[in-house]
């Protein structure tokens, strides 16, 4: 298989449960391993780092799943990665105090009300993405992860790793993959995986089960 990232992705309705949008996330998985490896997915194939992210045992690929209302995303890499999605939601100015640096705000906050929801969801989903790859979660402070930005989205454009600047040591790729909702991946950065930084990503879209 070309090494480069794979990304299985469904839609479904907003209001489901967050058990289901769990459920959506591990089908998606079932199914990427299925046609990508020929690989029959059991619970029973997972195993724990140390702080709790799920990897395969014995597995010839990395994953990342990710869901928020209406949406569910798994994310196939030869390389350890992280990814998050985010769908329309209120932003306040507290929120983007707890979450942004000082620069980050400015960022968010330079045309007034018109990008604002877009641009801090770009930061966020970045910074969750690192923090996915890593394991660390919330043991590391969103504000401590610190991103910059210089291309705008266009909606289902890639922006790849050479116009997304980190504080964080990783490779990163972000999409609209809907109005308002958006992606971004982080992939560990070695030697090795520096032959993907220009390839596209894949997208499968996987019809609600």
């Amino acid at each position: 298989m070309e090494e480069k990232l794979l990304i299985y992705y469904m839609w479904y309705p907003s209001k489901e449960s967050p058990q289901t949008h769990h459920e959506n996330g591990r089908y998606l998985l079932k199914q990427a391993l299925k046609n990508e490896y020929d690989i029959e997915f059991t619970e029973e194939m997972l195993e724990h780092k140390e702080y709790g992210k799920p990897v395969l045992k014995h597995g010839p690929v990395q994953f990342s799943i990710s869901h928020c209302k209406g949406m569910a995303v798994c994310v196939l890499s030869p390389f350890a990665l992280g990814a998050d999605t985010e769908g329309p939601r209120r932003v306040t100015e507290a929120l983007i105090d707890r979450v942004c640096c000082e620069k980050e705000s400015r960022y968010v906050k330079e045309y007034g009300c018109r990008y604002k929801a877009q641009r801090f969801l770009r930061l966020w989903t970045l910074k969750e993405s690192y923090l996915k790859m890593t394991g660390e979660g919330l043991r590391l402070p969103l504000d401590q992860v610190q991103f910059e930005i210089t291309r705008e989205l266009e909606p289902g454009k890639w922006v790849f790793p050479k116009e997304i600047g980190s504080s964080r040591q990783g490779n990163f790729w972000q999409i609209e993959l809907k109005k308002d909702y958006i992606l971004s991946i982080c992939m560990e950065k070695t030697e090795e995986s520096s032959s993907m930084l220009k390839k596209e990503p894949t997208l499968k879209e996987i019809l609600h089960w």
